[in-house]
């Protein structure tokens, strides 16, 4: 049996009063952990292509064609390994967090992540159903890094969550343990390969980088999870 690697990152911000966006996104992929580091080394050596050092590029540097270039050479390589997913907020319509305190905005980035975690078991689930799995592993930019005190940290929260022991049930459950960490993307390809991803679709929900909706549909990468429920705009879907 394999592990089950899930990391994420974010872009935009969580706070209705952002002057320059409305919407907030959480992205990244999924993948057995046996497939990491295959993953890894060809983003690694594609980066290294285009800008000709292995120092981080961070995604808002990049233009938008070097972006699309680098999910879609990862979605070539890794068309069955390499398994992305997004979550989009528009943030007007979350009226229930209290945006003037900081410790209910990173309680809500909690739910968002947890959320985002249930997408990429649903999504493995239906992918490879009989595919057991030891555990569940998910890393996460470490920028998103929050002491929270008298509460759960993420990995506690995601733990408790899935094996539905809180008072609320949850949409997703299962019983294999959970582990979650903050990793500095400068030292870790999957967490760069993620800011490519999120910014790519922030940049789109901004009317900046419609074609990479495109390239998601061609590639058979299911649409985003919207929150904090189903959303269109009149420039967005």
């Amino acid at each position: 049996m394999a592990n089950l690697s899930i990391f994420i990152d974010d872009s935009g911000q969580l706070h209705p009063k952002y002057p320059f966006s409305n919407f907030f996104v959480y992205a990244g992929f999924w993948a057995f952990s046996g497939d990491v580091e295959a993953i890894e080394k060809k983003f690694k050596m594609i980066h290294r292509q285009i800008f000709h050092s292995q120092k981080e590029t961070k995604a808002s540097e990049m233009s938008k064609q070097i972006k699309k270039q680098i999910s879609r050479r990862l979605l070539n390589a890794f068309p069955n390994e390499f398994n992305p997913i997004f979550e989009s907020v528009y943030v007007p319509l979350l009226d229930q967090v209290d945006f003037d305190n900081k410790q209910a905005v990173q309680l809500h980035k909690n739910y968002l992540i947890l959320r985002l975690v249930e997408k990429a078991i649903r999504e493995k689930r239906l992918k490879y159903p009989d595919q057991e799995i030891n555990e569940v592993d998910v890393f996460v930019d470490n920028q998103s890094q929050t002491t929270l005190r008298n509460f759960d940290s993420i990995e506690r929260y995601l733990n408790h969550r899935m094996h539905d022991e809180y008072k609320y049930s949850s949409f997703v459950v299962s019983a294999k343990p959970f582990k979650a960490t903050f990793k500095d993307s400068a030292n870790t390809p999957a967490i760069q390969i993620c800011d490519v991803l999120a910014n790519s679709k922030y940049e789109y929900h901004n009317r900046r980088f419609t074609k990479f909706r495109e390239l998601m549909q061609e590639k058979g990468v299911n649409p985003p999870l919207k929150l904090p429920k189903y959303w269109e705009t009149s420039t967005c879907k």
